[in-house]
């Protein structure tokens, strides 16, 4: 219940009660009452309308409860009230400041255990008063916290992917399992499933209300176990009647069987070193085993069928090392992340017993396991006699309720673990994971194995399938890059300094290296070209336009030139194969020195060449307006203007640039992924006959005759269909920027059909696509 409610509702009964008094005949009605009166009137209206709004209630509703309760102090200490009440006008007081700390400060959890007061409550409920602060101050006061770098969704999702996969292929391995664990316990433990808390788009009162209903039943739980347990301690104690703490007993191991019984595997063996008599009795009846569910059961519940007397004696005798052997088959099955809890209960346990008692039947047990729970019995002993807190804690506690504690946890350790199982059964559900009609549960060590490798390569045959679409995109992305196309230098180089991003190809693009450096400086090109219209277009807008028609043909004639120029350059700048070497004395590679040294030749040229293309067109332009404006050079002005603005848009770093970069890249990009979605790749392994022979006829036998070496087989009409189909699958592209004139939207489709998919793309998937796992 929030504070203020509560003040205010004793503030309230306060003065009713004033009200009343004052309302009698013999009291004298004077307007500082009645001021009281008309003050009390307009605050009951605004905490009714607080009420009314519920737990979303604006923030304005509680600043004017603010100033409705400041008026009601003000009327009180201007009226001073009658002999036989308190003073209310502090109580007024502090109903405002505490509506002013509810203002300002954002309580987002209520508290449950504040005191409800000793007032009568005027409202059905307070507890549910809505607690904010205004939207203002929190927007004002709202600090995003520091964020990783943002990372690409896919590569993300690829790096799970491979953890996933590297785990299941590493878990058949015995080296990953650990020491006394099967496998399927290790498998049972797996991921949680979101809780999925706040998805921001949801209804946030039915969330807040879900929230606060989930809360109230877990509170209400918790209560209700803890009842049921505390009923048992005081049964339990000595000096308690027999019979009663006899069937208290058997109550703690009913419920200790019907929670651990069903945990453990139906075809799981005895241990013997834990259940000997289980081990006698199955030898005894000519059976090599004893069931571990049928040993535990009847190891539990022993005192059924004995007298309570009997019973009493027994339970008190065989109460913690029974305990402790239900422990030590719960660890054998329980995942990994669950030792720490069963650890912390057997500690509790050998705090109980203590070091210098006799050997109890879970120490023989050990003992005869073997040197390895020899070893933790020792371990475990060793810590405990190294410390008196532990004995002194068991000592302070009475049995009974060590007793009740240890199987409470030993409940709760259950039911984590048939969480965890239930989950794994989940998973193993979706899966469509079987083998013999008969569910994972009861596979063998060797069938989960196989059930665990056949999981790993479906999985990894997925990722290797995925990563067709994100191949074409680091495709594009590598031809848009503002650094070269590359291929890794097979000599021993020192390693590249960490800020130098080169713009290495990967094995299946290292053979394509002219065609995709090639490809990168042409679509660059096509940039360019772009640019130069918007500067064409602008500049010619400036004076009198010509016809559209003539202005179009003009532009195209335009354009076709430039293209011819940059053509010619990149013809001319076309490397055999480009190598990534390390300058000495340098922090740039070779191939990076050497275009850095003819950039700086060749850029005033082409620049000056692509200004001199566009100012003749101007020119020319002019010569079909009439003789009043025709101009046999160009204006120096504008020359000087149309030179700088060439200057200034081709760079990297020019908005107009990006701009046309970032939309020619989005484009292909959409293009090829949508190829790749739409056409499957195929097997086209055509059956032809060998070139080479099948034995080596070297020698004399030859008379020292060369062969020329066979010609590499032509492309088959399999592979040329193949080819076609991709390009013919091809969606039309349209940029804007690049639709207008036509000579640069043709050949925008032509360098993407064409050279991209028509040439690198084709040889990719004929090439690599097999060993990608892309075929069908």
């Amino acid at each position: 219940m929030s504070a203020f409610a509560v003040t205010l509702d004793r503030l309230l009964s306060h003065l009713d009660h004033l009200e009343s008094e004052t309302a009698s005949p013999r009291a004298s009605r004077s307007a500082p009452s009645a001021h009281v009166e008309r003050a009390t009137i307009r605050l009951r209206r605004a905490y009714a309308a607080l009420q009314d709004a519920g737990p979303r209630a604006p923030v304005e509703l509680f600043i004017r409860l603010k100033g409705r309760a400041q008026e009601v102090e003000q009327a009180l200490v201007d009226s001073a009230p009658p002999n036989n009440h308190p003073q209310l006008a502090p109580l007024a007081t502090q109903v405002v400041q505490q509506i002013e700390q509810h203002i300002a400060v954002p309580i987002t959890v209520p508290d449950s255990d504040s005191d409800s007061g000793g007032g009568h409550s005027r409202t059905p409920s307070t507890s549910d008063l809505p607690r904010r602060v205004p939207s203002s101050s929190s927007k004002s006061t709202t600090v995003a916290p520091d964020q990783p770098l943002p990372v690409k969704d896919t590569v993300q999702r690829r790096a799970q992917a491979l953890s996933d996969c590297y785990t299941l292929a590493r878990l058949a391995k015995s080296g990953v399992v650990p020491s006394g664990k099967p496998l399927s316990a290790l498998l049972r433990l797996g991921r949680g499933s979101g809780s999925g808390g706040g998805g921001g788009g949801g209804d946030g009162t039915a969330a807040s209300a879900s929230r606060e209903r989930a809360a109230l039943e877990a509170q209400i739980k918790a209560q209700l176990r803890r009842a049921y347990f505390d009923s048992f301690r005081p049964l339990l104690r000595p000096g308690h009647n027999g019979g009663q703490r006899a069937a208290a007993w058997t109550r703690l191991a009913q419920d200790l069987v019907e929670a651990v019984v069903p945990l453990v595997p139906p075809r799981m063996s005895a241990d013997p070193a834990l259940y000997p008599s289980s081990a006698a009795a199955a030898a005894a009846g000519g059976h090599r085993t004893s069931s571990m569910r049928a040993a535990v059961e009847r190891d539990l519940l022993l005192t059924a069928s004995t007298t309570p007397q009997a019973a009493e004696e027994k339970e008190e005798e065989e109460c913690l090392p029974r305990l402790e052997r239900l422990v030590r088959v719960l660890q054998r099955l329980c995942a990994p992340a669950r030792d720490p809890d069963v650890r912390a209960i057997l500690d509790k346990l050998g705090a109980a017993t203590g070091p210098g008692t006799t050997a109890k039947p879970s120490d023989r047990s050990a003992r005869a396991a073997g040197p390895h729970h020899q070893a933790e019995q020792s371990a475990a002993a060793a810590v405990t006699s190294s410390s008196d807190l532990p004995s002194t804690t068991s000592q302070s506690q009475s049995q009974p309720d060590l007793v009740v504690d240890l199987v409470r946890e030993i409940l709760d350790l259950a039911k984590a673990m048939r969480a965890d199982l239930d989950r794994f059964h989940t998973e193993l559900k979706n899966q469509a994971v079987s083998s013999n009609n008969t569910t994972t549960t009861t596979l063998s060590e060797q069938e989960l194995e196989r059930v665990v490798e056949r999981e790993a390569a479906m999985r990894e045959r997925a990722v290797v399938i995925e990563c067709r679409e994100e191949f074409a995109l680091a495709l594009v992305e590598t031809l848009f890059a503002s650094q070269p196309v590359a291929v890794p230098s097979l000599e021993e180089t020192p390693p590249l300094p960490p800020v130098e991003r080169n713009n290495l190809l990967p094995p299946p693009l290292v053979v394509l290296a002219p065609l995709l450096f090639e490809l990168q400086n042409q679509l660059q090109a096509l940039v360019i070209l772009a640019c130069l219209a918007t500067i064409v277009s602008s500049t010619v807008a400036v004076a009198s336009p010509p016809p559209p028609v003539a202005a179009a043909a003009d532009a195209s004639a335009l354009l076709e030139g430039l293209w011819t120029i940059l053509d010619m350059n990149i013809t001319r700048t076309r490397p055999a194969a480009k190598e990534e070497r390390v300058v000495p004395g340098s922090d740039k590679t070779s191939a990076a020195a050497d275009d850095d040294e003819e950039e700086a030749e060749e850029d005033g040229t082409r620049l000056a060449h692509l200004a001199d293309e566009i100012l003749a067109h101007l020119v020319a332009t002019s010569q079909d307006r009439p003789p009043t404006e025709r101009a046999a050079d160009p204006d120096p002005q504008l020359a000087k203007r149309v030179r700088a603005s060439v200057d200034r848009i081709l760079r990297y770093e020019d908005p107009v640039w990006k701009l046309f970069s970032k939309r020619l890249e989005g484009a292909v990009k959409t293009a090829l992924v949508d190829l790749t979605r739409s056409v499957a790749v195929t097997s086209t392994e055509d059956q032809v006959q060998p070139q080479v022979p099948a034995h080596l006829r070297t020698g004399r036998s030859t008379g020292h005759r060369r062969f020329p070496l066979p010609p590499p087989p032509p492309r088959t009409g399999a592979k040329r269909r193949a080819a076609a189909d991709l390009v013919a699958a091809l969606q039309p592209i349209k940029v804007k920027g690049f639709d207008k004139p036509a000579f640069l939207a043709d050949k925008v489709s032509e360098l993407v059909s064409d050279r991209l998919v028509g040439e690198v793309w084709v040889h990719v998937e004929e090439v690599w696509g097999t060993i990608l796992g892309w075929a069908e």
